[in-house]
């Protein structure tokens, strides 16, 4: 019998296909999240959710249920900060990462944030901060 795994849901910009938000945000997922704890959770994003029903639903479902969150404040989108606030207000775990050079808000200022340089050393960078943080 196997365990099931832990859900990891990742709060993060997603953009258009195609574009470079989207391009970031997959290579973040695949190349540095996935490889660091893919064995212990299942690794869930807003936009690879194929179930039917309403999104912003299953969003809020996951952020209250999942026992990790992931958010990425690059770019400091408005949906992400909705989405990070509401995990606040659970008092769950959250990882937060950003591109460096972000400007992060004065309300979540105080709160650690792991930055990093989006390129190929700082994709080993963020995998050892990340490894650090769980």
């Amino acid at each position: 019998m196997t365990e099931e795994k832990k859900k990891c849901f990742v709060i993060t910009p997603i953009g258009d296909d195609g574009s470079t938000i989207r391009r970031d945000t997959e290579g973040i997922i695949e190349a540095i999240i996935k490889p660091v704890f893919d064995q212990e959770y299942e690794i869930i994003v807003a936009h690879k959710i194929n179930e039917p029903g309403t999104i912003t639903k299953q969003i809020i479902q996951h952020i209250y249920l999942d026992e990790l969150v992931i958010a990425n404040l690059t770019g400091r989108n408005p949906n992400v900060m909705y989405e990070l606030a509401f995990r606040h207000c659970l008092g769950k775990p959250v990882i937060i990462i950003a591109e460096k050079n972000t400007s992060i808000p004065f309300d979540i200022i105080t709160e650690r944030t792991i930055f990093f340089q989006n390129d190929a050393l700082g994709v080993l960078e963020l995998q050892d901060e990340l490894r650090k943080a769980s």
